[in-house]
């Protein structure tokens, strides 16, 4: 998400809330710098009910990175690099199981060996 409403609510809501919540359960006093949204986008049937989810000031908190990571980690969620290497090793499983093993450069070999 990087349209203008949504840096103008999350600036908002760093205003409004400038120390993480995780950290600060904990007793620390740590300036959130990222904003997570507490019911994943991904979550919601339909565009409708994302863009609530999105937009909605009660399902966003403040945190720290280190806080913001530990959160999509026990979501299950990963990181954008997290993602794009999951979906490397899909294609990549795919390839293998449809098109036979991999060349030393990355190819594969078209189905019954050949080339």
């Amino acid at each position: 998400m990087n349209s203008s409403r949504w840096r103008k609510l999350r600036a908002e809501v760093l205003a409004d809330h400038p120390f993480c919540a995780d950290c600060a359960l904990q007793g620390r006093a740590v300036f959130a710098s990222e904003v997570h949204h507490i019911i994943p986008i991904e979550s919601a049937k339909g565009s409708g009910e994302q863009a609530r989810l999105a937009y909605s000031r009660s399902n966003l908190v403040g945190l720290c990175t280190a806080c913001h990571k530990e959160r999509h980690r026990r979501l299950g969620s990963a990181t954008k690099e997290e993602k794009r290497r999951r979906d490397r090793d899909l294609i990549r499983a795919y390839e293998l199981k449809w098109f036979g093993e991999e060349t030393p450069g990355g190819d594969s070999l078209k189905p019954g060996g050949g080339r």
